[in-house]
């Protein structure tokens, strides 16, 4: 946990934009626990735009901590569970300048036994209630908005994964400058994987 933040500064210096993912939290839990919390506020002291953390299979509120957005858990999204609690998930669609986080679109789903589908209108008020359980959403309607909708990807961007010397610790950086992004990922063994989206 201690060495993290070096490598996220790292990160920052070679990147107009960055993301830093992180899987941990209590699985099931409605309310992000003092690791995510401390982990997501470290990393945007570090120099990340936007965190994104994973793990816990339900929705937990967005944060804006230093004017950067951090999801603690968007739930799941291809996660096939026998528990009805994960089936409820958000997409979250991030517009990203030099400047950082723009806006973000939440697009909430019901995960549906492995077939995502939009979420009905009275699950998608539930999951807005959830995300903005710190009042992020409500504070800064203009960035973030919460809505029924088909999902659509515009942008066209390359992804590198690299590994990092750190042990497995599960959390990676997104770096993205001049419209390629450069994850630095925790694992030990090396991976590249490259796609494209249009």
């Amino acid at each position: 946990f201690a060495r993290f933040p070096a490598v996220i500064a790292a990160a920052r210096g070679r990147a107009d934009v960055l993301i830093v993912v992180f899987h941990g939290g209590t699985e099931l839990a409605a309310q992000p626990n003092d690791i995510q919390k401390a982990f997501g506020r470290a990393a945007v002291d570090a120099g990340a735009d936007l965190v994104i953390g994973h793990h816990p299979h339900v929705v937990q509120p967005v944060e804006v901590y230093r004017g950067k957005p951090i999801f603690y858990s968007l739930g799941n999204f291809l996660f096939v569970s026998p528990n009805p609690a994960t089936r409820d998930t958000v997409v979250a669609r991030a517009v990203l300048t030099k400047a950082g986080v723009e806006r973000i679109d939440f697009v909430p789903l019901d995960t549906n036994w492995g077939r995502p589908i939009p979420a009905s209108i009275e699950k998608t008020e539930v999951l807005r209630a959830a995300l903005d359980g710190f009042g992020a959403l409500s504070a800064e309607p203009k960035r973030f908005a919460a809505h029924r909708s088909s999902i659509s990807v515009s942008a066209h961007a390359t992804l590198q994964m690299m590994p990092s010397r750190l042990p497995s610790a599960g959390f990676g950086a997104v770096a993205v400058a001049d419209g390629r992004a450069t994850k630095h990922n925790a694992r030990p063994e090396p991976t590249a994987i490259r796609y494209q989206t249009s």
